[in-house]
């Protein structure tokens, strides 16, 4: 008796149901079955989900602003010549401050060459007609105290002249004293800035 062939074969059919291919990263719900399930029920229906996609673009996160840093534009803060000629400056305007006091001590000393120096003024007395009747030297003592002394007509000249010398002398002080601070308060003022070198 001849062997059948693969077209006469008759077709297997497995009891088993199919697995479902599930494709990786897609949630799955499998619903249970209720009872067991027996030779040609229908298979568990599987409802597969896909995942929920935004529409909205990505956002950029908010992130803080830094502040620009303020760079100064001065071109003498690291510039070295700079600082060499403030120096400069300063050395020319003390050397003018220097010859200018010793000026001043030879005008000073000038002026006690020259004779007398009366520190007051000239009075004179009138009569009710106007005419000069007699002068005196006036002043003032230590303690603010005005004092007087005749003066005869012909000290006239010469305590005038003694008189406008003093005066000149007290500006030529006044003129020194100026000097003499400037000079103080720069040296205190560079003795400083040595200091913090």
């Amino acid at each position: 008796m001849p062997n059948p062939t693969e077209g006469d074969r008759p077709a297997v059919t497995s009891s088993q149901p199919t697995p479902s291919p599930v494709t990786p990263g897609i949630a799955a719900d499998v619903a249970p079955d209720p009872a067991p399930r027996s030779v040609g029920q229908p298979y568990t229906t599987i409802t597969i989900q896909p995942f929920a996609v935004s529409a909205d673009p990505l956002k950029e996160p908010s992130l803080p602003k830094v502040k620009q840093a303020n760079i100064s534009q001065h071109r003498h803060s690291s510039n070295p010549s700079f600082a060499m000629g403030l120096l400069q400056d300063i050395a020319l305007v003390v050397q003018q401050w220097q010859l200018e006091l010793e000026e001043v001590h030879g005008q000073i000393q000038a002026i006690y060459m020259e004779g007398p120096i009366v520190d007051g003024w000239l009075e004179a007395d009138t009569t009710a007609e106007g005419d000069v009747q007699r002068y005196r030297l006036c002043g003032l003592n230590q303690n603010g105290q005005v004092w007087s002394r005749p003066c005869a007509p012909d000290q006239l000249p010469g305590l005038s002249v003694a008189i406008a010398r003093y005066q000149t002398l007290r500006q030529t002080m006044a003129h020194k004293h100026r000097l003499e601070v400037r000079l103080k308060q720069l040296g205190e003022t560079l003795a400083v800035l040595r200091s913090r070198l």
